[in-house]
């Protein structure tokens, strides 16, 4: 779950904010809120990532930019190592930090390199102005809305209804500016619908198994990569159940773990013998 909430401008009400981060509540255990002159800015959320370390709003170490962020970006690891080696110097372990030191090496560029869910939004915090982006499958939310003084965004609709404003929403696989006091400027950076266009047809069934197998298992790997205990909800349908299990098996290592008598289980009388594939 998770969620974000800022009042950015001159006239960022306290009681204001503190009621929009109330509707967040359910979405998280922690709330964490930074408060300066034009900036109240929050987070509801879980802890994943370096649960003690990545907190939330982050603030660039040149104390130019403020970060919130709802989401994971899965290839973290890979975006920080890059990082690294061009030269930039980390004070985490976490997602959170990636995504703000790669906004302030490649700008708006940077959302092409993200692999993952997300919706954040990165206030200058000399200038007002802020930087809003949604994931390709807009997997997590972002809403927006203004009132004379002062942009309102949040990760929920309810958490903006009683502003009295018109309430926007950035749409999926966009970004782009929220200027002080002007316009939200938004455009895509990705179209979902064209990812595989000039790509050559997959027309051997064998083929098409091993790639969906492989994909299946980079994104179950991405995904467990987490301080949190990893744990594989499966519906009662034998063959599917038993496919997410032995990619889980796969992830743990072979010796400790055994699918088969889970599925078996889960199967009950429906359970019929099966040759396995692969």
């Amino acid at each position: 779950m998770c969620g974000i909430a800022l009042s950015i401008g001159p006239e960022a009400d306290p009681a204001t904010f503190r009621r929009m981060l109330a509707v967040l509540a359910p979405r998280g255990e922690v709330t964490e809120t930074r408060r300066e002159a034009n900036l109240l800015a929050g987070t509801r959320r879980l802890r994943i990532v370096d649960r003690e370390r990545a907190v939330q709003p982050w603030v660039s170490a040149d104390e130019r930019l403020l970060l919130c962020y709802n989401g994971e970006v899965f290839n973290h690891r890979e975006l920080r190592a890059e990082l690294t080696r061009l030269g930039h110097l980390f004070r985490s372990a976490s997602d959170t930090e990636v995504v703000l030191v790669a906004f302030e090496r490649w700008g708006e560029d940077a959302v092409h390199r993200l692999r993952g869910e997300y919706a954040f939004v990165v206030v200058e915090r000399a200038t007002g102005r802020a930087y809003l982006a949604r994931d390709p499958l807009g997997v997590k939310p972002l809403y927006w809305s203004r009132v004379p003084g002062c942009l309102h965004l949040a990760s929920e609709v309810k958490a903006l209804v009683g502003h009295g404003a018109p309430v926007g929403e950035v749409p999926p696989g966009h970004h782009g500016w929220a200027e002080p006091g002007g316009h939200v400027r938004l455009h895509p950076y990705v179209d979902v619908r064209t990812l595989g266009d000039g790509l050559p047809v997959v027309d051997d069934p064998d083929e098409a198994a091993l790639l969906v197998r492989a994909a299946l298992t980079d994104s179950i790997r991405t995904r467990v990569d987490t301080d949190l205990t990893v744990r594989a909800i499966a519906d009662g349908r034998a063959r599917p159940d038993y496919t997410v299990l032995e990619h889980a098996r796969d992830l743990v290592g072979a010796a400790k773990w055994n699918a088969a008598p889970v599925v078996r289980r889960l199967a009950g009388p429906r359970a019929t013998r099966r040759t396995p594939v692969g």
